[in-house]
């Protein structure tokens, strides 16, 4: 009696176990994959929320920094700087931003809004100045962030008729500028954007110093 040889191929257990395993390989891979396009997304959204960060700081740093004194009223007499500020608001002329034109000066305002059922951080510009003649021109409104718990404001400096600096939460009618401005910019989330910064200009460029009584001689 002759013996058959092993026949070449598969049993129906052995394909059973192949295919179990195959299974199993599959479910780790595409567990392995999801867990990388999540930290992946979780990386993009990352850079985003600090590169927009980035952006913020850089925008609010600039308004403070290129604030102008300039004089609030074509009263010649009157010395007063168009500048005011408040815990929550800040108004001033400076020149506006790069995209905007650069060397152009303009009111600007920074300040909160009610949107629905968030708040927005939002920065307002006009091409005016407050002791030009001409017609006041609509203000255009920019939202810099979403989503804003609070905003608030303090000023470094001396207030007329002061003789040290020190810190104010309001600056109204004075003749010079804050030498410089504490912005915090808090989120829904708690997190907190902290801006310390400085004008650059200390005096308005329509003012020629009088050498006699030593302040501003007004064109």
């Amino acid at each position: 009696m002759i013996a058959r040889s092993n026949e070449a191929g598969f049993t129906f257990l052995e394909l059973l176990v192949a295919i179990a395993i195959l299974g199993g390989l599959s479910l780790i891979m595409a567990g392995g994959l999801t867990f990388g396009i999540r930290g992946w997304r979780n990386e993009q959204l990352q850079a985003e929320s600090t590169e927009r960060t980035s952006a913020l700081r850089s925008a609010l740093a600039r308004l403070v920094e290129h604030a102008v004194p300039a004089f609030a009223s074509t009263d010649r007499r009157d010395e007063t700087v168009a500048f005011t500020g408040d815990r929550d608001r800040l108004n001033l002329v400076g020149l506006l931003p790069e995209a905007l034109g650069g060397d152009v000066l303009g009111l600007q305002s920074l300040g909160l809004r009610a949107n629905n059922s968030d708040t927005q951080l939002v920065f307002d510009w006009r091409v005016d100045l407050p002791s030009s003649d001409q017609d006041v021109l609509p203000a255009v409104e920019t939202v810099l962030e979403n989503d804003v718990r609070g905003l608030e404001l303090r000023y470094w400096g001396k207030l007329d008729g002061e003789t040290d600096p020190s810190w104010h939460d309001q600056w109204h009618n004075q003749t010079r500028l804050p030498e410089g401005i504490h912005i915090e910019v808090t989120q829904t989330d708690g997190a907190k954007l902290v801006i310390d910064a400085r004008p650059v200009a200390t005096v308005d460029p329509s003012c020629r110093l009088d050498p006699v009584v030593f302040g501003c001689l007004r064109p």
